[in-house]
């Protein structure tokens, strides 16, 4: 059973529960029966004023933003360079066989602690 929605023209109606519907061939929307707003920010709060009082509620929690400045991935000659890289790195490893086992052992360590994160978050 539904009712004709004032101003809303014969194409829309309200339903016993509350939701507003458009055309029969329309999904329902529920609709606040006290207000029906275009927007669901106020005009009264700038989208600066929101950022603000998101910051400060992250501060409050302690958190700070941190800026962090990485290599450009797309910048050209950005695959040489890690090649050049790799191919130093791998020099000394081949030059000093116990680097090379000393930065296995510390891969595996790190793999070891990531899973045993992985696993207490699990739980």
């Amino acid at each position: 059973m539904s009712e004709a929605v004032e101003g809303g023209g014969a194409d829309q109606s309200v339903d016993r529960i509350g939701i507003r519907s458009g055309r029969d061939d329309e999904k329902p929307f529920p609709v606040a029966p006290e207000c029906v707003t275009c927007s669901a920010w106020t005009q009264e709060e700038t989208s600066a004023q929101r950022v603000a009082k998101r910051r400060a509620a992250l501060r409050a929690q302690g958190l700070r933003p941190v800026q962090i400045w990485v290599p450009d991935t797309r910048a050209p000659g950005f695959a040489e360079e890690c090649a050049r890289q790799a191919a130093i790195a791998d020099a000394a490893n081949r030059a000093d066989p116990e680097r090379g086992q000393f930065e296995e052992a510390v891969a595996a360590d790190i793999a070891e602690h990531i899973d045993a994160l992985e696993a207490g978050q699990r739980e």
